[in-house]
This record gives C-alpha cells, sequence and structure tokens, in this order.
C-alpha cells in the first residue's frame, strides 16, 4: 500500500515571490508587522502547502515552519534567503 500525497495548491490570491522547480512561495497579506506567505509544493510530497509568517527577520514559530524545517531543510533555508533579500 503506498502513501497517498499531495500537491501544493494555488492560494487564488496573492503574488508570486519566488519560484524553483518543485516549490512555489506565495506572498499573500501583510497583516501588521507580519507578512502572511503560502509555499506550494508542485510535485506530490506529504504535506504539499505550508503557511508562513515573516516579520521582516524571521519566520514565525508555527506548525507549518517546524514540518518544513524537519522535513525539508533546504527548502526552509531557500524561503529564509529569498525573504531576506525581499526584505533588504
Amino acid at each position: 500500500m503506498s502513501k497517498a500525497g499531495f500537491l501544493g495548491n494555488d492560494p487564488h490570491r496573492g503574488t508570486v515571490l519566488a519560484e524553483t522547480r518543485g516549490w512555489v512561495l506565495f506572498k499573500i497579506e501583510v497583516n501588521g508587522e507580519w507578512l502572511a506567505l503560502k509555499l506550494a509544493s508542485k510535485v506530490v510530497q506529504a504535506k504539499g502547502n505550508y503557511w508562513l509568517g515573516w516579520n521582516g527577520e524571521r519566520l514565525a514559530c508555527n506548525r507549518d515552519a517546524a514540518i518544513l524545517n524537519t522535513c525539508h531543510p533546504d527548502v526552509y533555508d531557500w524561503v529564509i534567503s529569498v525573504l531576506e533579500g525581499v526584505s533588504s
């Protein structure tokens, strides 16, 4: 029996901040000092969507950020590098 996998979903709002072969990072909205983001997988993963927050210095300490850092540390680092470039 195979494990189920998921593709990320287009958030239907927001703009694309960055894209790689396997991932798309969307800027959804600014809420106070936080930028709401969605990271969507373009290939089947155990989890296809990650909701993230960025305050200009760090990612919010939420469940999705922790899972992303554990399961895809290279993608986590890529997201931070993209956001640091946007913030500067």
